[in-house]
């Protein structure tokens, strides 16, 4: 199966596209890319020219890399470029955001859906008593990323009147598996056209983009696609029946003016549905045969007691699929992606990252420090040298 990355950098707002990949997310490139090739043997990376010579320059084992789609591309919207990608291939594949950790090889064999996501976008577990602090999250999420824009479907969309879409069953894309390529290039492509034509209100949008990749063609699947409307009925386009991880938001520092947690850390990770990992339903089927029974649980807890605590994940599988979405720019996610890195495939691929910044932080004139808040957390926990000689 072909594993895909695609990126380019976008502007942001009234900020133009950077010049390059930030290091903070060049490390979880990194870690995604030697997963990719560790368990599906192959991925390729959609991108233009410039950021070509970035990935080549710090030696990411990409099998190949394409410049021709994305050479020259530019928008506000940050997921309009990997659409781009999503009608030019014509093979099934399963495209991985670049800060999405893929630890157990995935098989969609056993999926009948033409397209398989990774799980709701805004999953949320509603008990009988909500707290209203996370009611109030929710209801700004939807509202950001997708109610908000719902005034734009006066011509299109009309067989799904959008306030009676389950907002629910709207796929998170970081994982996106096409086993039918012809079908999403077409939903695509209406995505597209649908992009174009509201493009100014919808670049407008913070989330805007997120609302044509992963709304707008799930909508256009379901209208076009009777089996994949039937996979949404019953909630069989998702890998996993909730985010891979929820952070305790009881954890975040409000003191920094930076994305930052405290300790100690808790989160919880959700297993994948049933299936999905060929190692684990190997297991099964030996235990069975052993007349043993093996019982799921929903999830896992964890408790990251203090900082030192960080190394026992450095070889951890998070059940599968780790995404930490904006948590990246957190020094603990940087630093658990720099450690997972050093622990499961060696310290060199960090150093040719920190090594390749160290000059680009001239060479692009930019006025920052040598060494990022993960690096200096992975360095005090480890005593790890980023340089081969020196303090760090």
């Amino acid at each position: 199966m072909k594993i895909v990355h695609s990126y380019i950098p976008t502007a942001f707002g009234d900020k133009p596209a950077p010049d390059l990949i930030w290091k903070e997310l060049m490390y979880g490139q990194m870690l995604s890319v030697l997963l990719a090739q560790r368990e599906f043997g192959n991925i390729s990376l959609y991108t233009n020219e410039h950021i070509a010579r970035q990935i080549k320059d710090i030696g990411i084992p990409y099998t190949d890399i394409n410049t021709s789609v994305l050479e020259g591309v530019s928008s506000k919207s940050y997921t309009y470029p990997k659409m781009r990608v999503f009608r030019e291939i014509g093979e099934p594949y399963l495209h991985i955001d670049t800060d999405t950790f893929v630890f157990k090889k995935l098989d969609f064999s056993k999926s009948k859906s033409p397209v398989v996501y990774a799980h709701s976008d805004q999953a949320v577990e509603f008990k009988e008593k909500v707290d209203s602090d996370v009611l109030s999250r929710y209801i700004n999420n939807i509202s950001k990323c997708y109610t908000s824009l719902f005034f734009l479907h006066d011509d299109e969309l009309k067989s799904f009147n959008p306030p009676n879409v389950n907002l629910m069953k709207i796929p998170n894309g970081n994982l996106t598996y096409v086993r039918d390529p012809k079908l999403f290039i077409e939903a695509t492509n209406k995505a597209l056209t649908y992009y174009y034509k509201h493009k100014d209100i919808i670049d407008r949008n913070t989330y805007g983009g997120v609302y044509v990749e992963q709304m707008i063609i799930h909508l256009y699947l379901m209208e076009l696609s009777p089996e994949y409307k039937e996979a949404v009925d019953e909630n069989k386009h998702l890998v996993c029946d909730n985010i891979f991880m929820h952070i305790d938001y009881g954890c975040k520092d409000n003191t920094t003016d930076y994305l930052n947690y405290n300790f100690p850390f808790k989160f919880k990770l959700h297993t994948l549905k049933d299936g999905y990992i060929s190692e684990l339903e190997e297991a099964k089927k030996v235990a069975s045969n052993l007349g043993f029974k093996l019982e799921k649980d929903v999830y896992k807890e964890y408790t990251i007691e203090n900082k030192e605590d960080l190394v026992k994940y450095f070889s951890h599988d998070f059940l599968g699929v780790l995404h930490p979405s904006f948590n990246k720019w957190a020094p603990i996610f940087e630093c658990l992606a720099i450690g997972a890195i050093v622990e499961q495939f060696g310290p060199e691929y960090v150093r040719n990252v920190h090594n390749f910044y160290t000059h680009s932080w001239d060479r692009y004139q930019l006025n920052l420090e040598p060494y990022s808040r993960g690096e200096k957390l992975y360095a005090d926990i480890t005593g790890f040298k980023f340089k081969e000689s020196g303090i760090i």
